[in-house]
């Protein structure tokens, strides 16, 4: 059985594999452990935005981006699963949740959250760009496929009754409502949001993708891979910092045309991104063992940042050391199922 998309521009699932659309039994620890990496992995794992030590000191921050990444990106699964969605329509599902995230709840996209940043009509179309590209791949794309790898008993297959994906379609707009519409830029934040909902009309309207040929070459081998995400985050994260402040630099008081540049350049490293891993997944011996080996280098690459001595007040220590092993403890489990399948 083949699975979800793996990090940074794998296919979405109905591609590779017919629809499933038997539920199984008691998946209530699944759907709790996917919205605890959908939001550990974003704010703890790849960022500090909510440290271990925040944890710690505000215990109300965890539960809430559990909420808010963890039905967002249950959601998006379950869309993709049960409608067959193909590519376009996960990124599209992808941008309409960074919408959200950083144009209505945080509001980093408007004037006071970054210094020397230039906005345009009160917007740095920047800043928005670079957290729509991170978003895509990290927030969407990463945790979906991990929790394919953890349990791949339930890869592919629904979580939820039609009843749960209500439910949990109502929680998510009462959360976003409540908290996003605060006075400042408030006129943005709803404009917004009306862009994101949009948006993700759009996916949802969009043809079941249609079955995918598969190659009958190997796919790369798991080293190719863990080394391909551990790069391809590097690049993901140079591309975000790095390369909009070297052009607004060059442009100096062009900030349309850098502005302009700076989101076609990350544009065109999304698609390169999806390009590349739309071919890889075409190898019809693609398993999970593969998705994991690009999950494991997409997430030990800023782990080794998390470890450096200037980050321990922050305690990520705490987190990034478990994760390693459990990337080891799932890549053995994986390695001896598809052993006793052979």
């Amino acid at each position: 059985m083949q699975q979800l998309p793996a990090i940074e521009g794998v296919s979405p699932p109905m591609e590779a594999a017919p629809a499933i659309t038997r539920r199984p039994r008691r998946t209530w620890y699944v759907v709790l452990t996917l919205c605890f990496f959908a939001a550990v992995i974003p704010e703890t794992l790849t960022t500090t935005s909510t440290s271990v030590a925040k944890i710690i000191t505000q215990p109300t921050s965890l539960p809430f981006i559990m909420l808010f990444y963890g039905l967002a990106d249950l959601l998006i699964r379950e869309a993709v699963i049960r409608r067959r969605l193909g590519w376009v329509s996960l990124v599209l599902l992808g941008i309409a949740f960074s919408f959200i995230n950083e144009g209505v709840i945080a509001g980093t996209w408007y004037p006071g959250r970054y210094e020397g940043e230039t906005y345009i009509g009160g917007i740095s179309f920047v800043v928005a760009a670079g957290l729509t590209v991170f978003h895509i791949f990290i927030s969407v794309i990463t945790p979906i496929a991990f929790i394919e790898t953890i349990f791949p008993s339930h890869a592919g297959r629904p979580l939820l009754r039609r009843q749960g994906v209500v439910i949990s379609s109502v929680i998510f707009l009462l959360v976003v409502s409540l908290v996003g519409f605060v006075p400042a830029y408030r006129a943005y934040r709803l404009t917004v949001l009306a862009i994101a909902l949009v948006l993700a009309l759009v996916a949802l309207r969009l043809p079941a993708a249609r079955p995918r040929i598969m190659a009958d070459t190997p796919p790369p081998s798991l080293w190719r891979l863990r080394w391909a995400g551990l790069f391809g985050m590097a690049l993901l994260f140079v591309m975000i910092l790095v390369v909009p402040w070297i052009i607004q630099a060059i442009a100096r008081n062009q900030v349309l045309a850098a502005q302009a540049l700076t989101v076609i350049l990350l544009a065109l490293f999304i698609a390169l991104l999806l390009r590349i891993g739309r071919r890889w997944t075409a190898h019809a011996g693609w398993s999970l063992r593969h998705t994991l080996a690009l999950i494991t280098g997409v997430l030990v690459a800023p782990g080794f940042f998390m470890l450096l001595p200037w980050v321990w007040p922050t305690l990520e220590f705490l987190a990034i050391l478990p994760l390693f092993a459990l990337l080891v403890v799932l890549d053995l489990r994986l390695r001896s199922r598809y052993a006793r399948a052979s």
